[in-house]
Protein backbone atom coordinates (compact mmCIF):
# COMPACT_ATOMS: atom_id res chain seq x y z
CA UNK A 1 0.00 0.00 0.00
CA UNK A 2 1.32 3.45 -0.90
CA UNK A 3 0.89 6.45 1.38
CA UNK A 4 1.11 10.11 0.36
CA UNK A 5 2.62 12.79 2.60
CA UNK A 6 1.09 15.48 0.47
CA UNK A 7 -1.91 15.87 -1.81
CA UNK A 8 -1.43 13.79 -4.95
CA UNK A 9 -1.67 15.11 -8.48
CA UNK A 10 -5.19 14.53 -9.75
CA UNK A 11 -5.37 13.62 -13.41
CA UNK A 12 -7.50 11.71 -15.84
CA UNK A 13 -5.98 8.68 -17.49
CA UNK A 14 -3.34 6.40 -16.10
CA UNK A 15 -1.21 7.49 -13.10
CA UNK A 16 2.02 6.04 -11.81
CA UNK A 17 2.72 5.80 -8.06
CA UNK A 18 6.13 5.82 -6.43
CA UNK A 19 7.31 6.64 -2.90
CA UNK A 20 3.88 7.88 -1.89
CA UNK A 21 3.50 10.44 -4.69
CA UNK A 22 1.26 10.16 -7.76
CA UNK A 23 2.84 11.03 -11.11
CA UNK A 24 1.18 11.76 -14.43
CA UNK A 25 1.55 9.12 -17.10
CA UNK A 26 4.23 9.49 -19.74
CA UNK A 27 1.94 10.79 -22.50
CA UNK A 28 0.91 13.68 -20.24
CA UNK A 29 4.18 14.80 -18.67
CA UNK A 30 7.70 13.44 -18.42
CA UNK A 31 9.94 14.41 -15.54
CA UNK A 32 12.68 16.57 -17.05
CA UNK A 33 15.37 18.63 -15.33
CA UNK A 34 14.66 21.56 -17.63
CA UNK A 35 11.09 21.75 -16.27
CA UNK A 36 12.00 21.02 -12.64
CA UNK A 37 12.95 23.29 -9.74
CA UNK A 38 16.42 21.99 -8.88
CA UNK A 39 18.52 25.04 -7.86
CA UNK A 40 22.02 23.51 -7.78
CA UNK A 41 25.07 25.59 -6.96
CA UNK A 42 28.81 25.40 -7.58
CA UNK A 43 29.65 27.48 -4.55
CA UNK A 44 29.82 26.46 -0.89
CA UNK A 45 27.88 28.93 1.26
CA UNK A 46 29.52 30.65 4.20
CA UNK A 47 29.32 29.22 7.73
CA UNK A 48 28.79 25.63 6.54
CA UNK A 49 30.83 23.26 8.69
CA UNK A 50 30.15 19.74 7.42
CA UNK A 51 30.03 17.94 4.09
CA UNK A 52 26.36 16.89 4.20
CA UNK A 53 25.17 20.44 4.79
CA UNK A 54 27.29 21.68 1.89
CA UNK A 55 26.14 18.96 -0.51
CA UNK A 56 22.45 19.21 0.39
CA UNK A 57 22.66 22.94 -0.36
CA UNK A 58 24.69 22.62 -3.56
CA UNK A 59 22.60 19.68 -4.88
CA UNK A 60 19.37 21.66 -4.50
CA UNK A 61 17.84 19.77 -1.57
CA UNK A 62 17.53 22.60 0.98
CA UNK A 63 17.69 26.37 1.45
CA UNK A 64 18.02 28.18 4.76
CA UNK A 65 15.39 30.74 5.78
CA UNK A 66 16.66 31.49 9.29
CA UNK A 67 19.00 29.96 11.84
CA UNK A 68 17.98 26.32 12.15
CA UNK A 69 15.01 26.76 9.77
CA UNK A 70 15.10 25.29 6.25
CA UNK A 71 12.96 25.01 3.16
CA UNK A 72 12.81 21.43 1.91
CA UNK A 73 13.05 21.58 -1.87
CA UNK A 74 11.48 19.06 -4.30
CA UNK A 75 14.43 16.63 -4.35
CA UNK A 76 14.52 16.49 -0.54
CA UNK A 77 10.77 15.90 -0.40
CA UNK A 78 11.08 12.98 -2.81
CA UNK A 79 13.71 11.39 -0.57
CA UNK A 80 11.60 12.07 2.52
CA UNK A 81 8.55 10.54 0.85
CA UNK A 82 10.54 7.37 0.18
CA UNK A 83 11.74 7.21 3.77
CA UNK A 84 8.21 7.85 5.02
CA UNK A 85 6.85 5.08 2.82
CA UNK A 86 9.29 2.57 4.33
CA UNK A 87 8.21 3.67 7.80
CA UNK A 88 4.50 3.41 6.91
CA UNK A 89 5.02 -0.14 5.64
CA UNK A 90 6.88 -1.26 8.77
CA UNK A 91 4.36 0.43 11.08
CA UNK A 92 1.45 -1.17 9.23
CA UNK A 93 3.15 -4.55 9.68
CA UNK A 94 2.91 -4.22 13.48
CA UNK A 95 -0.66 -2.94 13.51
CA UNK A 96 0.03 0.76 14.12
CA UNK A 97 -2.47 3.44 13.07
CA UNK A 98 -1.45 6.69 11.38
CA UNK A 99 -2.84 10.03 12.59
CA UNK A 100 -1.90 13.72 12.66
CA UNK A 101 -2.02 15.90 15.77
CA UNK A 102 -1.77 19.72 15.93
CA UNK A 103 1.64 21.34 16.25
CA UNK A 104 0.09 23.88 18.65
CA UNK A 105 -0.58 22.39 22.07
CA UNK A 106 -2.13 24.33 24.98
CA UNK A 107 -0.18 25.17 28.12
CA UNK A 108 -2.72 23.32 30.29
CA UNK A 109 -1.67 19.93 28.88
CA UNK A 110 1.98 20.54 29.66
CA UNK A 111 1.14 21.81 33.14
CA UNK A 112 -0.83 18.60 33.73
CA UNK A 113 2.23 16.49 32.92
CA UNK A 114 4.57 18.82 34.79
CA UNK A 115 6.71 19.54 31.74
CA UNK A 116 5.76 23.18 31.03
CA UNK A 117 8.55 24.47 33.26
CA UNK A 118 10.64 21.31 33.31
CA UNK A 119 11.25 21.49 29.55
CA UNK A 120 13.16 24.76 29.91
CA UNK A 121 13.95 27.34 27.18
CA UNK A 122 14.04 24.73 24.38
CA UNK A 123 10.22 24.61 24.50
CA UNK A 124 8.92 27.18 21.99
CA UNK A 125 6.12 29.09 23.73
CA UNK A 126 3.71 31.68 22.37
CA UNK A 127 0.46 33.50 23.18
CA UNK A 128 -2.58 34.08 21.00
CA UNK A 129 -4.51 37.37 20.83
CA UNK A 130 -6.49 36.34 23.91
CA UNK A 131 -3.24 35.84 25.86
CA UNK A 132 -3.82 32.08 25.96
CA UNK A 133 -0.48 30.24 26.08
CA UNK A 134 0.59 27.47 23.75
CA UNK A 135 3.77 25.71 22.74
CA UNK A 136 4.96 24.35 19.40
CA UNK A 137 5.28 20.67 20.22
CA UNK A 138 8.74 19.07 20.27
CA UNK A 139 6.93 15.80 21.06
CA UNK A 140 3.31 14.78 21.67
CA UNK A 141 3.00 12.62 24.79
CA UNK A 142 0.51 15.05 26.35
CA UNK A 143 -1.94 15.44 23.42
CA UNK A 144 -1.94 11.73 22.52
CA UNK A 145 -2.49 10.60 26.12
CA UNK A 146 -5.41 13.01 26.49
CA UNK A 147 -6.80 11.68 23.20
CA UNK A 148 -6.63 8.07 24.34
CA UNK A 149 -7.92 8.92 27.83
CA UNK A 150 -11.16 10.23 26.27
CA UNK A 151 -11.62 6.93 24.41
CA UNK A 152 -10.26 4.19 26.65
CA UNK A 153 -12.42 2.35 29.19
CA UNK A 154 -11.79 -1.38 28.70
CA UNK A 155 -8.82 -3.71 28.37
CA UNK A 156 -10.50 -5.07 25.25
CA UNK A 157 -9.59 -1.80 23.47
CA UNK A 158 -5.89 -2.43 24.00
CA UNK A 159 -3.27 -2.45 22.60
CA UNK A 160 -3.40 0.97 20.94
CA UNK A 161 -0.48 1.95 18.67
CA UNK A 162 -0.60 5.44 17.14
CA UNK A 163 2.01 7.33 15.13
CA UNK A 164 2.42 10.44 13.03
CA UNK A 165 5.00 12.03 10.73
CA UNK A 166 4.88 15.75 11.27
CA UNK A 167 6.79 18.92 12.08
CA UNK A 168 8.36 19.40 15.47
CA UNK A 169 9.98 22.45 17.07
CA UNK A 170 12.84 22.94 19.50
CA UNK A 171 14.54 26.23 20.35
CA UNK A 172 18.09 24.92 20.03
CA UNK A 173 20.67 27.03 21.82
CA UNK A 174 23.03 26.58 18.86
CA UNK A 175 21.46 25.34 15.62
CA UNK A 176 24.15 23.86 13.39
CA UNK A 177 25.00 21.25 10.76
CA UNK A 178 21.97 22.00 8.57
CA UNK A 179 19.14 19.51 9.08
CA UNK A 180 21.10 17.62 11.75
CA UNK A 181 20.37 20.19 14.45
CA UNK A 182 17.57 22.53 13.47
CA UNK A 183 14.80 24.38 15.28
CA UNK A 184 12.07 22.98 13.02
CA UNK A 185 12.24 19.42 11.75
CA UNK A 186 10.22 16.44 10.56
CA UNK A 187 9.82 13.58 13.01
CA UNK A 188 8.01 10.28 13.18
CA UNK A 189 6.67 9.87 16.72
CA UNK A 190 4.73 6.84 17.96
CA UNK A 191 2.86 6.08 21.18
CA UNK A 192 1.72 2.70 22.49
CA UNK A 193 -0.84 1.87 25.19
CA UNK A 194 -1.05 -1.60 26.74
CA UNK A 195 -2.91 -3.33 29.55
CA UNK A 196 0.09 -4.81 31.40
CA UNK A 197 3.81 -4.33 31.83
CA UNK A 198 4.44 -7.55 29.92
CA UNK A 199 2.24 -6.43 27.02
CA UNK A 200 3.96 -3.02 26.97
CA UNK A 201 7.35 -4.68 26.82
CA UNK A 202 6.13 -6.81 23.91
CA UNK A 203 5.01 -3.63 22.12
CA UNK A 204 8.42 -2.10 22.84
CA UNK A 205 10.12 -5.14 21.33
CA UNK A 206 7.87 -5.05 18.24
CA UNK A 207 8.53 -1.37 17.57
CA UNK A 208 12.27 -1.55 18.14
CA UNK A 209 12.49 -4.53 15.78
CA UNK A 210 10.47 -2.55 13.20
CA UNK A 211 12.91 0.35 13.58
CA UNK A 212 15.84 -1.96 12.91
CA UNK A 213 14.04 -3.18 9.77
CA UNK A 214 13.69 0.44 8.65
CA UNK A 215 17.42 1.08 9.02
CA UNK A 216 18.30 -2.22 7.35
CA UNK A 217 16.12 -1.28 4.38
CA UNK A 218 17.79 2.11 4.20
CA UNK A 219 21.21 0.47 3.99
CA UNK A 220 22.87 2.86 6.45
CA UNK A 221 25.55 1.96 9.05
CA UNK A 222 23.69 2.16 12.37
CA UNK A 223 23.83 0.94 15.95
CA UNK A 224 21.16 0.40 18.61
CA UNK A 225 22.42 1.73 21.93
CA UNK A 226 21.09 1.64 25.49
CA UNK A 227 20.28 5.20 26.53
CA UNK A 228 19.20 7.54 29.30
CA UNK A 229 15.46 8.33 29.54
CA UNK A 230 16.05 12.07 30.04
CA UNK A 231 13.15 14.55 30.06
CA UNK A 232 10.76 12.06 28.42
CA UNK A 233 10.94 9.78 31.45
CA UNK A 234 10.32 6.06 31.85
CA UNK A 235 12.51 3.10 32.80
CA UNK A 236 13.88 1.73 29.50
CA UNK A 237 15.37 3.55 26.52
CA UNK A 238 17.43 2.96 23.39
CA UNK A 239 19.03 5.29 20.85
CA UNK A 240 19.54 4.58 17.15
CA UNK A 241 22.82 6.01 15.94
CA UNK A 242 24.23 6.49 12.44
CA UNK A 243 27.99 5.94 12.69
CA UNK A 244 29.79 9.09 11.59
CA UNK A 245 32.86 11.07 12.73
CA UNK A 246 30.78 14.25 13.10
CA UNK A 247 28.38 12.64 15.59
CA UNK A 248 28.10 14.17 19.05
CA UNK A 249 27.95 10.81 20.90
CA UNK A 250 30.92 8.49 21.43
CA UNK A 251 30.08 4.78 21.08
CA UNK A 252 31.92 1.59 21.92
CA UNK A 253 30.85 -1.38 19.82
CA UNK A 254 31.93 -4.96 19.26
CA UNK A 255 32.48 -6.19 15.70
CA UNK A 256 31.68 -9.79 16.70
CA UNK A 257 28.36 -9.32 18.46
CA UNK A 258 25.55 -6.80 18.76
CA UNK A 259 27.02 -5.05 21.78
CA UNK A 260 27.07 -1.26 21.51
CA UNK A 261 27.05 1.35 24.24
CA UNK A 262 27.32 5.07 24.67
CA UNK A 263 30.53 5.59 26.65
CA UNK A 264 28.58 7.69 29.17
CA UNK A 265 26.37 4.67 30.03
CA UNK A 266 28.61 1.76 29.19
CA UNK A 267 28.48 -1.53 31.06
CA UNK A 268 31.41 -3.54 29.69
CA UNK A 269 30.10 -6.76 31.23
CA UNK A 270 27.43 -6.90 28.53
CA UNK A 271 30.00 -7.89 25.90
CA UNK A 272 30.91 -11.43 26.94
CA UNK A 273 32.50 -12.86 23.80
CA UNK A 274 36.04 -14.05 24.44
CA UNK A 275 38.56 -11.97 22.58
CA UNK A 276 36.00 -9.26 21.92
CA UNK A 277 37.41 -6.42 19.87
CA UNK A 278 35.79 -3.16 20.94
CA UNK A 279 35.92 -0.31 18.46
CA UNK A 280 35.03 3.29 19.08
CA UNK A 281 33.08 5.59 16.78
CA UNK A 282 31.10 8.77 16.90
CA UNK A 283 27.37 8.50 16.29
CA UNK A 284 24.55 10.76 15.07
CA UNK A 285 21.40 10.07 17.06
CA UNK A 286 18.51 9.65 14.61
CA UNK A 287 16.02 7.69 16.71
CA UNK A 288 15.01 7.11 20.32
CA UNK A 289 12.64 4.66 22.01
CA UNK A 290 11.24 4.77 25.55
CA UNK A 291 9.21 2.50 27.80
CA UNK A 292 7.28 5.10 29.81
CA UNK A 293 5.29 3.02 32.27
CA UNK A 294 2.37 5.05 33.68
CA UNK A 295 3.99 8.50 33.92
CA UNK A 296 1.57 10.10 31.43
CA UNK A 297 -1.40 7.76 31.78
CA UNK A 298 -1.49 8.59 35.51
CA UNK A 299 -1.36 12.33 34.79
CA UNK A 300 -4.17 12.21 32.21
CA UNK A 301 -6.25 9.34 33.64
CA UNK A 302 -5.74 7.14 30.59
CA UNK A 303 -7.25 4.27 32.57
CA UNK A 304 -9.39 1.20 31.95
CA UNK A 305 -11.16 -1.57 33.83
CA UNK A 306 -9.03 -4.70 34.03
CA UNK A 307 -10.29 -8.29 34.27
CA UNK A 308 -10.91 -7.88 38.01
CA UNK A 309 -12.91 -4.71 37.48
CA UNK A 310 -10.17 -2.49 38.88
CA UNK A 311 -9.51 0.89 37.26
CA UNK A 312 -5.81 0.92 36.34
CA UNK A 313 -3.59 3.16 34.18
CA UNK A 314 -2.38 1.96 30.80
CA UNK A 315 1.28 1.13 30.25
CA UNK A 316 2.85 3.41 27.65
CA UNK A 317 5.78 3.59 25.29
CA UNK A 318 6.97 6.32 22.92
CA UNK A 319 9.20 5.95 19.90
CA UNK A 320 10.77 8.62 17.68
CA UNK A 321 12.62 8.77 14.37
CA UNK A 322 14.09 12.03 13.07
CA UNK A 323 13.02 12.09 9.42
CA UNK A 324 15.02 15.10 8.23
CA UNK A 325 17.86 14.08 10.53
CA UNK A 326 18.05 10.60 8.93
CA UNK A 327 18.25 12.19 5.46
CA UNK A 328 21.03 14.55 6.59
CA UNK A 329 22.91 11.71 8.33
CA UNK A 330 22.64 9.63 5.14
CA UNK A 331 24.10 12.52 3.16
CA UNK A 332 26.94 12.75 5.68
CA UNK A 333 27.98 9.09 5.36
CA UNK A 334 27.01 8.58 1.69
CA UNK A 335 29.10 10.97 -0.40
CA UNK A 336 32.36 11.25 -2.28
CA UNK A 337 34.41 14.00 -3.88
CA UNK A 338 31.84 14.38 -6.70
CA UNK A 339 28.75 14.79 -4.54
CA UNK A 340 25.99 12.82 -2.85
CA UNK A 341 25.90 9.04 -3.11
CA UNK A 342 22.57 8.26 -1.41
CA UNK A 343 21.42 4.63 -1.39
CA UNK A 344 18.66 3.60 -3.79
CA UNK A 345 16.22 3.66 -0.89
CA UNK A 346 16.68 7.43 -0.45
CA UNK A 347 17.84 8.78 -3.82
CA UNK A 348 15.21 11.22 -5.16
CA UNK A 349 15.36 9.52 -8.58
CA UNK A 350 17.01 6.17 -9.28
CA UNK A 351 17.75 6.87 -12.95
CA UNK A 352 18.68 10.02 -14.87
CA UNK A 353 18.68 9.96 -18.68
CA UNK A 354 21.07 12.63 -19.98
CA UNK A 355 20.65 13.84 -23.56
CA UNK A 356 24.00 15.16 -24.75
CA UNK A 357 24.09 18.41 -26.70
CA UNK A 358 25.97 18.68 -30.01
CA UNK A 359 27.21 21.53 -32.17
CA UNK A 360 25.06 24.20 -33.79
CA UNK A 361 23.46 23.95 -37.23
CA UNK A 362 20.54 22.21 -38.95
CA UNK A 363 22.21 18.80 -38.89
CA UNK A 364 22.95 19.15 -35.18
CA UNK A 365 19.36 20.21 -34.54
CA UNK A 366 18.06 17.12 -36.31
CA UNK A 367 20.47 14.95 -34.37
CA UNK A 368 19.37 16.60 -31.08
CA UNK A 369 15.72 15.87 -31.85
CA UNK A 370 16.64 12.28 -32.67
CA UNK A 371 18.44 11.86 -29.33
CA UNK A 372 15.61 13.50 -27.41
CA UNK A 373 13.11 11.13 -29.02
CA UNK A 374 15.32 8.19 -28.09
CA UNK A 375 15.48 9.44 -24.49
CA UNK A 376 11.69 9.77 -24.37
CA UNK A 377 11.26 6.25 -25.75
CA UNK A 378 13.59 4.92 -23.04
CA UNK A 379 11.80 6.94 -20.35
CA UNK A 380 8.44 5.53 -21.43
CA UNK A 381 9.86 2.00 -21.42
CA UNK A 382 11.15 2.45 -17.86
CA UNK A 383 7.82 3.92 -16.78
CA UNK A 384 6.24 0.59 -17.64
CA UNK A 385 8.52 -1.19 -15.12
CA UNK A 386 9.08 -1.08 -11.36
CA UNK A 387 11.07 2.12 -11.97
CA UNK A 388 7.90 4.05 -12.79
CA UNK A 389 8.06 7.51 -11.23
CA UNK A 390 11.76 7.08 -10.42
CA UNK A 391 13.25 8.32 -13.70
CA UNK A 392 14.11 11.86 -14.80
CA UNK A 393 15.42 13.16 -18.15
CA UNK A 394 17.93 15.98 -18.51
CA UNK A 395 17.32 17.48 -21.95
CA UNK A 396 18.27 20.99 -20.82
CA UNK A 397 20.33 23.15 -23.23
CA UNK A 398 23.26 23.40 -20.79
CA UNK A 399 26.74 22.14 -21.57
CA UNK A 400 27.37 18.40 -21.36
CA UNK A 401 29.98 18.90 -18.65
CA UNK A 402 27.53 20.79 -16.45
CA UNK A 403 24.84 18.12 -16.92
CA UNK A 404 27.20 15.24 -16.11
CA UNK A 405 28.74 16.92 -13.07
CA UNK A 406 25.29 17.89 -11.76
CA UNK A 407 24.13 14.28 -12.05
CA UNK A 408 27.09 13.25 -9.89
CA UNK A 409 26.42 16.07 -7.41
CA UNK A 410 22.77 15.04 -6.93
CA UNK A 411 23.83 11.41 -6.87
CA UNK A 412 21.42 9.62 -9.19
CA UNK A 413 22.33 5.93 -8.64
CA UNK A 414 22.27 5.24 -12.40
CA UNK A 415 22.86 7.66 -15.26
CA UNK A 416 22.15 6.77 -18.89
CA UNK A 417 23.95 8.77 -21.59
CA UNK A 418 22.11 9.36 -24.89
CA UNK A 419 24.66 10.60 -27.43
CA UNK A 420 24.80 11.18 -31.19
CA UNK A 421 25.67 7.51 -31.84
CA UNK A 422 22.49 6.36 -30.19
CA UNK A 423 19.84 5.15 -32.59
CA UNK A 424 16.10 5.31 -31.99
CA UNK A 425 14.79 1.89 -31.07
CA UNK A 426 18.09 0.71 -29.58
CA UNK A 427 17.71 -1.90 -26.87
CA UNK A 428 21.09 -1.40 -25.14
CA UNK A 429 22.34 1.74 -23.38
CA UNK A 430 25.49 3.06 -21.75
CA UNK A 431 24.82 3.18 -18.00
CA UNK A 432 27.02 4.75 -15.34
CA UNK A 433 26.72 3.45 -11.77
CA UNK A 434 27.14 6.33 -9.35
CA UNK A 435 28.81 4.84 -6.29
CA UNK A 436 31.86 3.48 -8.14
CA UNK A 437 31.57 5.44 -11.43
CA UNK A 438 31.77 2.21 -13.45
CA UNK A 439 30.10 2.07 -16.87
CA UNK A 440 28.09 -0.78 -18.32
CA UNK A 441 26.07 -1.60 -21.40
CA UNK A 442 22.58 -2.60 -20.28
CA UNK A 443 19.15 -3.33 -21.63
CA UNK A 444 16.04 -1.89 -20.00
CA UNK A 445 15.43 -5.15 -18.14
CA UNK A 446 19.03 -5.38 -16.95
CA UNK A 447 18.77 -1.86 -15.55
CA UNK A 448 15.53 -2.73 -13.76
CA UNK A 449 17.21 -5.84 -12.34
CA UNK A 450 20.21 -3.79 -11.17
CA UNK A 451 17.88 -1.50 -9.22
CA UNK A 452 16.16 -4.54 -7.71
CA UNK A 453 19.15 -6.67 -6.76
CA UNK A 454 20.63 -3.89 -4.61
CA UNK A 455 17.48 -1.94 -3.75
CA UNK A 456 18.73 -0.30 -0.58
CA UNK A 457 22.51 -0.53 -0.58
CA UNK A 458 25.19 1.88 -1.69
CA UNK A 459 28.85 1.22 -1.08
CA UNK A 460 29.14 4.99 -1.06
CA UNK A 461 27.78 4.69 2.51
CA UNK A 462 30.88 4.09 4.56
CA UNK A 463 32.37 4.88 7.91
CA UNK A 464 34.97 7.47 7.03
Amino acid sequence: MSYAMFNPVHCSGRCFKSCGIVYRSAHQLRADVKHSFIPTSKDKPKDIEIRSHELMYRAGFIRQQASGVYTLLPLALRSIAKLSNIIHEEMSAIGADHLSMPCLTPRELWLQSGRWDEAGPELMKLKDRRKKEFCLGPTHEEPVTQLVADYLNSAKQLPIRLYQIDRKFRDEIRPRYGLLRGREFLMKDMYTFDATVEAAQESYKLVTEAYMKVFNRLGLPYARVEADTGLIGGTLSHEYQILSPIGEDTLNFCERCNYCANVELENKEKCSIEGCNLRQSQGIEVGHTFYLGTKYSDAFQATFANEDGEIVPSEMGCFGLGITRILAAAAEVCNDSSGLCLPLSLAPYKVCIIVLNGSLGKKAKDQSEKMTNAACELYDSLQATSLAGDVIIDSSPRSNGVKLSEADLIGYPFTIIIGNRHESGSTDFEVKRRFDHKKFTMSVQELVDACSVLPNVSTGCKLK
